[in-house]
């Protein structure tokens, strides 16, 4: 069995079904967290729906670039399409409040949010627009290469950077509007990035 994405996904474009179970599992928990924090309990289903699409668009595939860039590409598609759907930002904001402690109120299995300042990130990154938290999210949890990330948002590397540097702006200007003069507003704009990567950490 190949172990490398490309050489699985090659694998699965000649037919090894094999292949493309492993793919998916490899990748699956990555792309529930790219949808879980925005849709909640319509991750799971979005997710299917990614890998479907995936497998659909195989004898389409150019074979150009890497496969993770491709797979949150389609990602990114499945989400824009539900978002247009339904209004999930109510909901999405719904699981950020409350009084329980931080991982529970989060309700994401794939994120951490345990201290105030992670709890204020979510926040800020939840209150953004599609078009800015997704650069952020895959450039920051995903850790994409400068192509593999502009692949992923359909554009060239340079309008990639631009974008991303827009993001962060912007998400510094909601974190202001969330945290204020607070302690954790004044250890987040110390180091945003470390901050977003603490996300994903276990």
């Amino acid at each position: 069995m190949p172990s490398s994405d490309e050489a699985l996904f090659s694998a699965w474009r000649q037919g090894d079904t094999a292949a493309g179970d492993q793919l998916a599992r490899v990748h699956y928990h990555a792309v529930l967290r790219f949808f879980e924090y925005r849709t909640g309990q319509s991750a799971e289903d979005l997710v299917q729906r990614t890998f479907a699409a995936c497998a659909a668009s195989l004898p389409r595939y150019r074979g150009t670039g890497s496969f993770r860039a491709y797979l949150f590409g389609i990602a990114r598609n499945i989400l824009l399409n539900h978002m247009r759907s339904r209004r999930y930002d109510d909901d999405a904001m719904s699981r950020l409040d409350g009084p329980e402690s931080g991982s529970a109120r989060t309700g994401m299995s794939t994120i951490v949010a345990r201290r105030d300042e992670q709890r204020v990130l979510l926040q800020a990154l939840v209150s953004m627009p599609e078009e800015l938290q997704t650069p952020l999210v895959l450039f920051y949890w995903e850790d994409l290469r400068a192509q593999e990330f502009a692949d992923a948002l359909g554009c060239v590397p340079s309008t990639a950077r631009g974008r991303l540097v827009r993001a962060r702006a912007a998400l510094r200007e909601r974190i202001d509007e969330f945290a204020g003069a607070s302690r954790a507003h004044a250890r987040l704009t110390t180091d945003v990035d470390a901050w977003l990567r603490s996300l994903t950490e276990r």
